[in-house]
C-alpha cells in the first residue's frame, strides 16, 4: 500500500502536486482504495479566508504548534499523514516561534509538560511579529488596518474629527456639572446663571462684539420684553469683561 508521503520521494509535496495533477486530469490512485487522498488546505491569495482558517480570525490565543502549522502551511487536522518535509517544516517554524517567546517578541503564556500544545500565544503579537520579518500569516484580521496611504490618511482624519467630537462633548458636559442649576438659587441668580452659560458659548473673541453686547442680546432673546433696570441688572452681573477704561479709550 502506497501511503501519503510516497510520492514525496521524487521530489513534490502532496499538498501542492496531487491538486495540480488533479487540475490537468490526471488522477493519482492510492492503493486498493483508488483514490486520492485529501489533503492538507493550501492558504490561497483571494482576499476571501478559505473556511479552514475562519474559525481562527476572531482568537486572541493560538497554540504554539498551531502557529507553527500556520507558517508551515500544514493542516494538523487533515485526515492525512504529514509528510517528512512537513514535520520538517513544522518543526523549524516551531523552534523560530520558541526563540521569539524566549527572547521576548512574542507575548506568550506559561506551559507545563507539552510545549508546543499548552503554550498559547497572542494572536495580536504573531501577526506583529510576522509582519515585522516579512512572514506570511494566513490568517486575515477581524478588524483589517487600511491597505492604502490613502485609506490610512482618511481614517486618520476620521479618528481626529471623532477626537474633537467628544472633547467638544465632555467639556460642555463638565461645564454642566459645575454650573449647574441648584434649587435653592433665586430666581434672578437663575437666570444670570443661564445668560452667563448662553453668552459665554456664543461670544468670539475676533467677531468684533464686546461680552456686554453678546450678553444682551441673550437677554432680549430669552426674555422678551424684560424690564429696562432689570436688563441693567443682569448685564452688570453677566458681563465678564470689566475693563472699566475701555470707554475712555474707545472715545481717545
Amino acid at each position: 500500500m502506497t501511503s501519503p508521503s510516497d510520492y514525496d520521494r521524487i521530489g513534490f509535496k502532496v499538498s501542492e502536486i496531487l491538486p495540480f495533477l488533479e487540475r490537468c486530469g490526471v488522477t493519482l490512485p492510492l492503493g486498493d482504495g483508488g483514490s486520492v487522498p485529501e489533503t492538507a488546505p493550501h492558504v490561497s491569495d483571494e482576499p476571501n479566508a478559505p473556511e479552514w482558517v475562519k474559525p481562527f480570525i476572531p482568537r486572541r490565543k493560538i497554540s504554539l504548534i498551531q502557529a507553527a502549522a500556520f507558517l508551515a502551511g500544514v493542516d494538523l487536522d487533515a485526515p492525512v499523514y504529514l509528510s517528512d518535509d512537513e514535520q520538517a517544516e513544522l518543526g523549524r517554524w516551531r523552534e523560530t516561534l520558541e526563540d521569539a517567546i524566549d527572547t521576548g517578541e512574542i507575548e506568550a503564556t506559561t506551559w507545563s509538560t507539552d510545549r508546543s500544545r499548552e503554550q498559547l500565544l497572542s494572536h495580536a503579537a504573531v501577526r506583529s511579529w510576522c509582519k515585522r520579518y516579512g512572514y506570511d500569516w494566513p490568517i486575515p484580521e477581524a478588524d483589517p488596518q487600511p491597505a492604502t496611504s490613502a485609506e490610512a490618511l482618511a481614517e486618520i482624519s476620521r479618528l481626529l474629527a471623532e477626537n474633537e467630537r467628544l472633547k467638544v462633548e465632555l467639556a460642555e458636559h463638565k461645564s454642566g456639572e459645575l454650573m449647574a442649576d441648584h434649587p435653592y438659587w433665586p430666581e434672578e441668580l437663575g437666570d444670570c446663571m443661564s445668560i452667563w452659560r448662553a453668552a459665554a458659548q456664543r461670544w468670539k473673541p475676533n467677531d468684533g462684539k464686546t461680552p456686554k453686547t453678546v450678553v444682551e442680546e441673550v437677554i432680549d432673546e430669552l426674555h422678551p420684553g424684560i424690564e429696562d433696570a432689570k436688563k441693567k441688572r443682569y448685564s452688570a452681573v453677566c458681563n465678564w469683561d470689566k475693563d472699566r477704561n475701555r470707554k475712555a479709550r474707545t472715545r481717545e
